[in-house]
């Protein structure tokens, strides 16, 4: 597996091997984790002494081999077509590819929108028929809300798809690339990166409504209401506040969990607040532009942001210290009172490593 920027390899300068990688950002991702370790080493043996980079005259080769790499194992456009689109199986020769696909991490930042192929049209037309901006900011919205909806589901698009893809038909001979069903460790996602998503979700839906009540409020609307509304919103973040804290201790000497694995939380579990935030805030901003007087998502919207503001920045403070909690497990304490329960292995899907048969690749991630 490729080792992160920070951890050096023997021997080698971190500052070439930083820019080795960045040439072997050509070949597929998978093909990285494998060899990028082994040919970085190659490089560095070659290179003169004391060489800080890989020059252009040995960089330049490694594209166009990482390019032709991508090309061979690549499959034709009307395959790539069926997978993206309708979610067709792709022949088994070509599995490898689809396992680099679904391992992704960027890959909610444009699945989503092969979903929203068949509506694209209808969209188009409504955008290029609108006469209001109320309208326009609703199609926004839409587009918004689905972005947030395909990104929360991001893990279970990809575990239904690899069951899908990635299992050998019957009678099929297992090969690598493929999938296996197994008992696997529970993934349970670090709860510190989702606390910070939530801030930021805080801010944009924060931020975006007040700009909304603003508007509102230039146009007439019953200032005086909206105040109310959010002093009361901001009166109960204390109180919330207290509660949180009270419950905190439930997280303490939490006891072993040999069956879960604690990852880093997926770029769509990441994504999905701040966008579901933006959703608010568009639907705020359509009732506004629709002749809403008294924003009433907006003011219901800043005023829950007031409330959970105290909760949302003293738990992320709070975690800077407990990096090894699980969001699940913080959520379930400080919401319900209750302490974790013991997680236990589940079914799964075991990925089977491209370049060797009869070992595993780790389980497909859930979290």
């Amino acid at each position: 597996m490729t080792r992160p920027d920070a951890t050096p390899l023997p021997g080698v300068d971190p500052r070439f091997a930083r820019s080795a990688r960045r040439w072997l950002v050509a070949y597929p991702r998978d093909w990285r984790e494998e060899r990028a370790d082994e040919v970085t080493s190659l490089l560095a043996d070659l290179a003169a002494p004391g060489a800080r980079r890989v020059g252009a005259r040995a960089g330049l080769p490694l594209v166009w081999s990482g390019m032709a790499a991508r090309r061979r194992r690549r499959p034709p456009l009307h395959v790539v077509l069926g997978y993206r689109a309708l979610s067709r199986p792709v022949p088994a020769r070509y599995r490898a590819w689809v396992r680099a696909d679904l391992t992704d991490p960027w890959r909610p930042l444009w699945a989503g929108w092969w979903r929203l192929l068949g509506v694209t049209p209808v969209l188009a037309m409504l955008v290029a028929t609108a006469d209001a901006t109320h309208e326009v900011l609703g199609v926004l919205t839409f587009l918004l809300a689905f972005a947030a909806t395909a990104s929360a589901c991001d893990a279970a698009y990809r575990r239904r798809d690899a069951e899908r893809h990635l299992l050998p038909s019957a009678g099929e001979r297992l090969q690598p690339g493929d999938a296996r069903r197994a008992e696997v460790l529970r993934d349970r996602a670090q709860a510190l990166p989702a606390a910070e998503a939530a801030v930021r979700a805080l801010v944009v839906l924060a931020l975006g409504s007040a700009g909304c009540l603003v508007v509102a409020a230039a146009g007439g609307g019953p200032g005086v209401g909206i105040a109310v509304t959010v002093a009361v919103g901001a009166a109960l973040g204390p109180v919330a506040l207290r509660r949180t804290r009270r419950r905190a201790p439930l997280l303490d000497a939490l006891p072993p969990q040999p069956g879960r694995r604690l990852v880093l939380p997926t770029t769509g579990a990441l994504a999905a607040a701040p966008l579901g935030a933006a959703a608010v805030v568009g639907l705020a901003a359509t009732t506004v532009a629709a002749g809403d007087e008294r924003a009433v998502v907006a003011t219901v919207a800043l005023a829950a942001a007031a409330a959970g503001a105290p909760v949302l920045l003293w738990v992320r403070g709070w975690l800077r210290s407990r990096r090894d909690l699980a969001g699940v497990d913080v959520l379930r304490a400080l919401v319900t009172g209750r302490r974790p329960p013991l997680d236990l292995p589940r079914p799964g899907l075991v990925l089977v490593p491209p370049a060797a048969q009869g070992t595993d690749g780790g389980a497909l991630s859930e979290a």
